[in-house]
């Protein structure tokens, strides 16, 4: 990630375009601008939003960057400038530096689709009432739409956003309407089998924790708390194990020989995806999640398989982050805090079908297959 110089001398120059383009520059009705400072190319939300919107009198403008590490030049920050001067509906997944300092015209919205579904961690406003001392980012307050996964959690998303809660809506969320759509989901899981030949005949268990540390520039994770030698004797006759870090996380691990290294002793049996942006397109083929905050729980809640919860560190978590309802809420799978413990529920596969309908209906009811329809009609019911 920049560091801050970097980020004000990028902001600066951002303002100054902004403000010139701003004088002569009119905003086109009828385009729509897809926004990603932590993806090379479209996907998740903001493609289901596009697909969906193709075809029907729309322009859209894209402006894409690999990651939160990645740098952008002088023509590439005069070319973000000039797509959000343009567009009428500016569409966001994530926190988004420059919507701060953007000299917003009457009629443009800036919508926000989010990255995941649910509400787990606090973040954004809802962090300082878990006492966190953090500067948040202004830019929140000025989105005119959001979505949620429920109807029970969009005050959750209002408060993060500081934003009015009519300005929230249970739409759904779009790339879960594939957990719908079977043969969908078949194609997702021979891509996979197909790039990675060892899981065929296999059960496919996927390690997809959330990232410790304040902020994405720290982030990291304790991998000594998993016992590699032990997961590779007990379930390697049955099962694969694959990796799928945070984006933060896999940023910081690629340079990490250590790592590589102890996966690498067991090659048969030890995968990462973490290469794969999109965490819906490894989903389909997973037979087991471990996880522990992570909001792929909410997703994956949809394919009703087997999850393990691994909250190793929950007090500390739980001190040092806030979730916005007490951790038992969701957890739908087994609960365990040791290696030995973890093998025990892999094992068991145990579907705990009670917690799993409570979880289901307080933060996934918008979630019907049709939640990109639901998106696109609230987003642009003036030109739809």
């Amino acid at each position: 990630m920049k560091n801050k110089i970097e980020l004000l001398i990028d902001t600066i120059i951002y303002v100054v375009f902004d403000r010139v383009l701003s004088l002569f520059v009119k905003v086109d009705d009828f385009s729509v601008a897809i926004i990603s400072d932590i993806r090379g190319e479209n996907g998740g939300n903001l493609k289901c939003v596009e697909e969906y919107m193709k075809g029907r009198g729309v322009t859209f403008r894209h402006n894409f960057k690999p990651g939160k590490n990645s740098g952008r030049s002088l023509g590439d920050i005069y070319d973000l400038a000039k797509t959000m001067r343009l567009s009428k509906y500016i569409v966001l997944e994530d926190y988004f530096h420059f919507t701060a300092y953007t000299r917003l015209k009457d009629g443009q919205e800036i919508l926000q689709v989010w990255h995941g579904a649910g509400a787990f961690k606090k973040f954004a406003h809802s962090r300082l009432s878990s006492g966190d001392n953090i500067r948040i980012h202004k830019g929140y307050s000025r989105y005119t739409k959001a979505i949620t996964s429920a109807e029970a959690i969009t005050r959750c998303y209002a408060e993060a956003f500081n934003i009015d809660e009519s300005k929230v809506r249970a739409t759904g969320i779009p790339d879960t309407d594939v957990y719908f759509d079977k043969e969908e989901l078949s194609l997702f899981k021979e891509k996979l089998t197909g790039e990675y030949p060892a899981i065929e005949g296999k059960k496919l268990i996927l390690f997809a924790p959330t990232y410790r540390a304040a902020s994405q520039r720290d982030a990291s994770y304790s991998i000594d708390v998993l016992d590699l030698d032990a997961l590779y004797k007990n379930l390697h006759e049955d099962y694969i194990f694959a990796f799928k870090w945070h984006p933060a996380m896999y940023e910081n691990l690629k340079d990490d020989n250590n790592y590589y290294d102890m996966i690498g002793k067991y090659p048969d049996f030890f995968i990462d995806l973490s290469a794969h942006r999109d965490i819906s397109e490894i989903l389909p083929a997973v037979d087991v999640l471990i996880t522990d905050y992570s909001s792929v729980i909410f997703d994956y809640y949809l394919l009703d398989r087997p999850i393990v919860f691994f909250p190793y560190d929950i007090e500390s978590y739980e001190d040092a982050r806030g979730l916005y309802y007490d951790y038992d809420e969701y957890t739908y799978g087994k609960v365990v805090y040791d290696c030995p413990e973890l093998i025990e529920a892999i094992k068991s596969e145990e579907m705990c079908e009670d917690k799993r309908k409570d979880f289901g209906e307080k933060f996934m009811s918008a979630c019907d297959g049709h939640s990109t329809e639901k998106t696109c009609k609230w987003f642009f019911n003036d030109v739809l």
